[in-house]
């Protein structure tokens, strides 16, 4: 298949993916690298990672749908260290193929999902070698190669050969939200995610989230001499008024064709059920 098609298929919106069409981008690969041309194997890297990245974010939608909320977080952070691996190889900016697109829409409804905390491995690397070239690589010796670069259609990436584990760090927003905290006879409530994707009528709809802080609703009538709501024992006025303390996030959701979809009313949910 011409390289031409395989972009045309890649940049119509679809739901159902011919795993076909990835066979022809793995053998357009390997003939670029049999006949030493490194610059078409490295982009047929980029198309591959591009289905990829299409359909996953199909699978995960599908899974937000059927409302299986934690299988589809740990595909949409996949989804997300995919993106960021190919836009250093490749240029997203002009969407083409709706990779902003789905990067934007992991970050909102990641957003909307109750998870907080994560854990964050802390480890002293000893030794790495390239994947490209074998070699060890460290501050004060180079291979040449960079990680995270393509090579003749293979992402450079450092493999750790030795290594000390030395803690793990309750953190919030980490790059990679694979392992989120959960507690033990405590569920999650899910329940602003599930108010967005019951509106959702397609993958592709045009939709964004809109942030702002309002506050909470045990603050709205509180006198300034009454008890604080936060449990200090001190009058609102000299505790939470006026601070980011009495404030919470409130999230807008905004749909560029808001025919079809109801008013949301304002709705508070907590963390846990």
């Amino acid at each position: 298949m011409e390289v031409e098609h395989i972009e045309k298929y890649l940049s119509i919106n679809k739901t159902n993916f011919d795993n076909q069409i990835l066979e022809y981008i793995n053998n357009n690969k390997m003939l670029a690298v049999n006949e030493g041309n490194e610059d078409l194997a490295n982009y047929m890297w980029c198309l591959n990672k591009i289905f990829k990245i299409q359909k996953n974010y199909i699978s995960a939608y599908n899974l937000l749908k059927n409302k299986e909320f934690q299988d589809a977080w740990l595909l949409l952070d996949r989804i997300e260290i995919d993106i960021y691996l190919l836009s250093n190889n490749f240029d997203i900016s002009s969407d083409k193929y709706n990779i902003e697109y789905i990067l934007d829409r992991i970050h909102d409804f990641q957003k909307l999902y109750p998870y907080e905390y994560f854990i964050s491995r802390e480890s002293i690397i000893k030794s790495e070698k390239c994947t490209i070239c074998g070699r060890k690589v460290g501050i004060r010796h180079s291979c040449g190669h960079k990680k995270g670069r393509l090579y003749n259609g293979e992402l450079c990436l450092h493999k750790v050969t030795d290594f000390e584990f030395r803690g793990m760090a309750l953190v919030k927003n980490p790059f990679d939200k694979f392992a989120y905290i959960q507690i033990e006879d405590k569920e999650y409530n899910y329940g602003m995610i599930e108010l967005l994707i019951n509106e959702l009528h397609s993958p592709y709809e045009k939709w964004h989230i809109e942030d702002t802080k309002i506050k909470k609703i045990e603050y709205l009538r509180i006198g300034r001499n009454e008890l604080c709501p936060c449990g200090s024992n001190r009058k609102y006025k000299k505790c939470c008024k006026d601070t980011e303390k009495e404030l919470m996030t409130h999230y807008i959701i905004v749909f560029d064709n808001p025919e079809g979809h109801k008013r949301m009313p304002l709705t508070t949910f907590s963390t846990y059920k």
